[in-house]
């Protein structure tokens, strides 16, 4: 009896394990793939994670590794430029790009698995977790604040606000850009009115803890520009006045 439960749980452990290496494949190809169609459509790269690894690009080259939510995995991007007429689709294909890897390597894999080995049987188990990875990151669904990317796709073909707060989203860096070169340049009212419509855009799409914290930063820095346009306009007429 004691032997018999020592063997079913040695057995439902080797599952598990082995689950979990497939899935970690599976998470890997999924990245891998977002990865690819960001590069391939114009997108900058900020962050990966695939497994307990994520490495992180925006200034240099830096990875850690974390034992939190070990089967899990992101990529994170921004557009290089504000997007223009095509960002609705580039989006829609960087967000299908991992589930496109899941299902192309299961179908690369599936002649290897209709073999009469002990290696088939390998790869078919993998084929069919990494198909279970990629239709599930096809289903509209979220939790703690992380959306799927079949929910992003969903908010791209829905409404046009949820699909401009999600542009939005994908190209903050971007807009900021924009900003810091018409401050740079001293066109301080246009750069006022880029950092209003910057500051406008991250309270619509607060719903991560990254644009609350940019929100407040930018709200700022915001309120300071304002105010000294406000000191300089007010300077210039009293000199005005005093000259008169």
């Amino acid at each position: 009896m004691i032997s018999a439960i020592v063997q079913t749980i040695a057995m439902l452990g080797g599952l598990f394990l082995w689950f979990s290496a497939f899935a970690l494949a599976a998470i890997l190809v999924h990245e891998a793939g977002h990865v690819a169609a960001a590069i391939l459509f114009g997108f900058r790269v900020n962050a990966v994670k695939a497994g307990p690894i994520q490495i992180l690009m925006s200034d240099s080259w830096k990875w850690t590794v974390s034992r939190r939510r070990i089967l899990d995995g992101f990529v994170q991007v921004q557009f290089r430029s504000v997007p223009g007429r095509w960002g609705v689709g580039r989006c829609f294909v960087f967000l299908s790009g991992g589930s496109v890897a899941n299902l192309c390597t299961a179908l690369l894999a599936l002649p290897l698995a209709l073999r009469d080995t002990i290696m088939a049987n390998v790869f078919a188990f993998f084929i069919l977790v990494s198909i279970f990875v990629g239709v599930v990151q096809l289903i509209p669904f979220e939790v703690k604040g992380r959306r799927s990317d079949g929910a992003k796709m969903l908010a791209l073909l829905s409404n046009r606000t949820k699909r401009e707060d999600l542009l939005f989203a994908f190209s903050i860096k971007a807009r900021f850009a924009e900003f810091k070169a018409l401050y740079q340049a001293g066109q301080l009212e246009q750069a006022l009115g880029k950092l209003e419509g910057l500051v406008s855009g991250c309270e619509r799409t607060s719903g991560f803890q990254e644009i609350k914290e940019l929100t407040t930063i930018l709200s700022r820095s915001r309120d300071s520009l304002r105010q000294y346009l406000a000191d300089a306009a007010n300077a210039t007429t009293e000199t005005t006045t005093r000259v008169d």
